[in-house]
């Protein structure tokens, strides 16, 4: 397992914050340092305990009367059904909405770069004046390097979606497979254009015990959303543009897929971008690269 020992001063720097700034901000801070405590406390006991029962149980076994291993596998069920909940926090923050007082909004689109779909979203959001963090797939970045340099050339920010996007079984590693997933995509992005990335978002956005110990030592958070536009694969396009109209509010984080490429060749989440951008602008809606410290 490897060195956390960041987390207790963290833990005494948030939970003695509230002596700063307001009785209100002082309390909201404390509130703050006592939620991090229990659900970093509450992570670390899920990585233990998942990772130790399977190994303990052949012992268990012939002393142990059943009903004892079988209520340590339900408790190990309950662990794990946090890992498949899209955008949950369970083991550790995940960051959903930025404060502002303006109609703003952070659009997110993964699983990128792609070479039919990215010029054409750079081109889209150039002609609505709008921003965007384009969570990469490493192998893709690799693959397509001056796409990545396209990205940030037009101003646009850069996160961390993994090497491979091992959607099906991402939450069932542990540190080192996390760590080569986490390293190799940062690698691919650092190779094609150098440049700060300050966030990370798991496939479907599932995470465990055993991420936010990697992404701490790499200082990455964990992005996640408040809109999911749920447009890979969509056929109605208006079916998802209507889900992020609804939803969008100031402050929102919006995600979306317009460079998953369907097995019919077609990108659905392009078009549902194109219409999706046409109406935000309609609404009075800028899309904005927000400062970390406007996320709460």
């Amino acid at each position: 397992m490897p060195a956390d020992t960041g987390f207790y001063a963290c833990a005494k720097k948030r939970l003695l914050a509230a002596k700063i700034g307001t009785d209100e901000e002082g309390g909201y801070r404390h509130l703050q340092g006592v939620q991090f405590c229990l659900r970093e406390g509450f992570r670390r006991f899920a990585a233990g305990y998942l990772v130790t029962l399977p190994c303990v149980t052949p012992l268990l076994i012939g002393w142990a009367p059943h009903q004892v291993i079988g209520c340590l596998y339900i408790l190990h069920g309950l662990l794990l059904a946090p890992m498949f909940i899209p955008n949950g926090s369970a083991y550790g923050p995940v960051q959903r909405r930025f404060q502002t007082r303006e109609k703003e909004v952070f659009l997110t689109l993964d699983d990128g770069p792609d070479p039919v779909a990215t010029p054409r979203v750079l081109e889209l959001l150039a002609g609505h004046d709008a921003k965007a963090c384009f969570f990469v797939i490493g192998r893709k970045a690799q693959a397509f390097p001056e796409l990545v340099r396209a990205i940030v050339a037009h101003g646009h920010e850069l996160g961390n979606h993994t090497a491979t996007h091992p959607e099906r079984g991402f939450w069932a590693r542990i540190w080192r497979g996390i760590a080569r997933e986490v390293d190799a995509c940062s690698k691919a992005i650092t190779a094609a254009a150098p440049t700060p990335v300050r966030w990370f978002r798991a496939p479907v956005g599932f995470t465990s015990p055993f991420v936010y110990p990697v992404l701490r030592e790499r200082q990455l958070q964990v992005m996640g959303w408040s809109v999911w536009a749920r447009d890979a694969g969509e056929r109605d396009s208006m079916t998802a543009v209507n889900r992020v109209l609804k939803a969008v509010r100031p402050g929102a984080v919006i995600v979306m897929h317009p460079e998953w490429r369907a097995p019919d060749g077609s990108y659905p989440g392009l078009v549902c971008l194109e219409k999706v951008l046409v109406e935000l602008q309609g609404m009075g809606y800028r899309c904005v690269l927000p400062p970390t410290e406007t996320f709460a």
